[in-house]
Order: C-alpha cells, then sequence, then structure tokens
C-alpha cells in the first residue's frame, strides 16, 4: 500500500508499523496464556492437591499452591499489559517464557513429594510449564519477526 503525504493509505486508513498489529497467531498466543493463567489459579482446588495432604492444615500451606496462583496471577498480569501495551510484546513474552521454565523446574526445586496429592501438581506443573515457555517463545519469535 502506498501512503500519501498525511501517511494514510488509500483507504483513509493510519497504517501501522512494528509490533503495535496483533495477529492472529498473537491471539492465539494470548488465549493459551490466560487459560493457563485461570487453570494454574484453579488447579489446586480442582485437582485436590494442597487440601488433600495430611497435617499441613489446609490448602495453601503447601508451597505448589502458591507457587502455582502466584505464576497464573503474574501471567494473567503480562498478557493483560502485552494486550494493553502492544510495543511491550517481546519483553512481556519473553518474561511468560521464564515463568513457563520455572514451572517447569518448580516440583524439583521445590522438593515435591511423591504422595498422590503432590504427583498431581507435579505432572500438572510440568505440563503447564511447558506448555506456557512454548506459547511465549512462540509469541516472542511473532513479535520479533514484525
Amino acid at each position: 500500500m502506498v501512503a500519501n503525504t498525511y501517511g494514510r493509505g488509500f483507504e483513509g486508513r493510519a497504517e501501522t508499523t512494528g509490533t503495535s498489529r496483533i495477529g492472529p497467531l498473537d491471539g492465539l498466543v494470548a488465549a493459551g496464556l490466560v487459560l493457563g493463567a485461570f487453570w494454574l489459579v484453579v488447579a489446586p482446588s480442582v485437582l485436590g492437591y494442597g487440601s488433600a495432604i495430611p497435617g499441613l492444615g489446609g490448602m495453601w500451606r503447601f508451597g505448589g499452591t502458591w507457587n502455582d496462583a502466584t505464576v497464573g496471577a503474574l501471567l494473567f498480569v503480562l498478557v493483560t499489559g502485552r494486550l494493553s501495551f502492544p510495543e511491550a510484546a517481546s519483553w512481556c513474552l519473553a518474561a511468560c517464557a521464564v515463568l513457563g521454565g520455572w514451572l517447569t523446574l518448580a516440583p524439583f526445586a521445590l522438593g515435591y513429594d511423591a504422595t498422590f496429592a503432590t504427583s498431581h501438581a507435579l505432572r500438572n506443573d510440568v505440563l503447564i510449564g511447558a506448555v506456557v515457555a512454548v506459547l511465549g517463545v512462540t509469541g516472542v519469535a511473532a513479535a520479533v519477526r514484525r
């Protein structure tokens, strides 16, 4: 599209450049990250890890529950920031990828034991962490390509 001297195309719309555009891949990445964030916040209740561990006095005493809720909230804030400020796409999505990497390693770093309840937490964190990391890297690659 050839722009005239006023910076508008033939159709009269302002042209966009850089990472300020949000394309279909960006929408899929953002949707996947928001779903992952939501799941991380509700997973301890749905899967029963945390509350099912005897002797700990409730769901919020298990470190994995706090970790999942914190990472889920941070993911939601980063995705919201990415959608609100498209020029910050690269670093928001890179931070999402780092959080996904942390979530994958967290069960081993935080020492989840081999009980039935924490095995759900371990599998959930490794799987969702890998998905979040891949979505973050995909989003960064798409943002850098523009």
